[in-house]
């Protein structure tokens, strides 16, 4: 009886401990925030360097799709190149934090980094911009502090019939949260 308490004893600590292999799960991240419409001219900060136009903006709207429904805010800056005289000269780069809410899952914070596009033609009352790039999680809170995770974006905003207001502006995330194994 003894000995069959021991080898059961043996056999749980070398599926559990120091030597027993750990696994990692993943969140999947995959949907879309749609953010509020918003004018650039309330919503956003203008700088003027002697290189680049830089609009930095926040808005906030709500995230659907994988792992679930958030609240979700963003903020960026948009760098527009421009010429000796002042005038852009066409589109540049986007960093930004994407904050998205998951009530009880906790809150993460992702970094994003990309390059705009014009979509179609623009005019002063229409524009359709995309920017592609990547994301990479920078914070976690709750059950997500300390995960990492990364994958890639497109935000597009779109003016229609107005020169300052973009009434659809939405990020597709595709991606995913790794999280630590338990300690053992």
């Amino acid at each position: 009886m003894v000995r069959l308490a021991l080898v059961l004893v043996a056999a749980s600590l070398a599926g559990s401990g120091a030597g027993a292999a750990r696994t990692t799960t993943a969140i999947v991240l995959n949907g879309t925030a749609t953010l509020n419409a918003f004018d650039v001219t309330k919503a956003c900060k203008w700088d003027n360097t002697k290189t680049a136009l830089d609009i930095g903006c926040t808005v906030y709207g709500a995230y659907a799709g994988l792992p679930g429904p958030a609240g979700a805010g963003y903020g960026w800056v948009w760098n527009l190149p421009e010429n000796a005289i002042g005038v852009t000269t066409g589109y540049g780069s986007e960093r930004g934090t994407l904050v998205l809410n998951f009530a009880k899952l906790g809150a993460v914070s992702l970094s994003l980094s990309g390059k705009q596009k014009p979509v179609g033609k623009q005019t002063t009352a229409h524009a359709k911009v995309l920017t592609t790039g990547t994301w990479t999680m920078t914070k976690g809170t709750s059950s997500l502090a300390g995960e990492h995770g990364k994958g890639t974006y497109t935000y597009t905003v779109v003016r229609m019939g107005s020169a300052t207001v973009f009434s659809l502006a939405s990020i597709v995330l595709a991606g995913s949260i790794v999280r630590a194994p338990a300690p053992a």
